[in-house]
């Protein structure tokens, strides 16, 4: 503040351009051999099987479920005496027929992504459990290339949706990839019938605090969530040196100029 005016700054703490792709589950696309339908920027069983001895499909283990929603559902099938595993993920995905309950799907890799959440938030409904129960996994990558997974499973059913809130304890991490993995029974790479999960939405929640702000090098006076700073010099009141001190390590800001405003206090 500086002779009765005042500057707002709107600060946003994460890397703008890196969010869950597709976390709402409202862009479809097809998969890559089975022709299904499958969420844009995810990976699904229909992308590396097909069908095998002409009648068991991978294609259907991911589904829509309305206009916005994801139905993940294992099925039994006779010529394979057992299921195809209902898993998506957003990196990278292999899979392989086989009987006796052997066909597998496994997810791997991970997408670029440097944010640090501190919650990720997941409306689903388990209409049917099987397996180990629904697992949803949040999966970050360190610099160092070392996993560091956060878990979330459920065994209850339910016809109705659950939002939930999993803390994710990722302040200390210098994080470089993240891979999100859904698993109707939980059991990938290997799987159980007759699971049936639907997943509406995948998000993250953004915690951290400001400790400190620095206006031309020093450092503003704090009082509870806000900072004061009186400047010296009426030109500095244009476009003054900014710098914020974050409670995570790699947070990043972005300062975002509004127009100015001018009037009577």
């Amino acid at each position: 503040t500086k002779d009765g005016y005042t500057n707002t700054y709107t600060i946003f703490f994460h890397y703008v351009n890196e969010v869950i792709p597709n976390g709402e589950f409202n862009q479809w696309t097809k998969t890559a051999l089975s022709g299904t339908d499958k969420p844009t920027g995810w990976n699904v069983p229909g992308d590396v099987l097909n069908v095998y001895l002409g009648t068991a499909e991978a294609g259907p283990t991911v589904q829509k479920d309305g206009n916005s929603a994801v139905l993940l559902k294992t099925t039994y099938w006779a010529a394979l005496a057992g299921p195809v595993p209902a898993v998506m993920n957003l990196g990278d995905i292999s899979g392989s027929f086989a009987v006796a309950g052997g066909t597998r799907v496994t997810p791997t890799g991970f997408i670029g992504y440097h944010n640090t959440p501190d919650a990720a938030l997941i409306n689903y409904k388990y209409t049917n459990a099987a397996g180990d129960g629904a697992l949803f996994r949040f999966r970050f990558f360190d610099t160092d290339g070392n996993a560091h997974d956060f878990d979330h499973r459920q065994t209850n059913t339910s016809n109705n949706y659950t939002e939930i809130s999993l803390p994710l304890k990722t302040n200390n991490l210098a994080i470089s990839g993240l891979d999100i993995i859904l698993d109707a029974t939980g059991k990938y790479p290997t799987s159980s019938s007759d699971a049936s999960l639907s997943v509406d939405f995948i998000r993250f929640a953004y915690n951290s605090k400001l400790k400190a702000i620095k206006v031309n090098g020093i450092e503003a006076e704090k009082d509870g969530n806000h900072f004061t700073y009186t400047l010296e010099e009426a030109d500095d009141t244009m476009i003054p040196a900014l710098d914020f001190i974050g409670e995570v390590s790699d947070q990043a800001q972005k300062i975002v100029w509004g127009k100015e405003q001018v009037g009577t206090l």
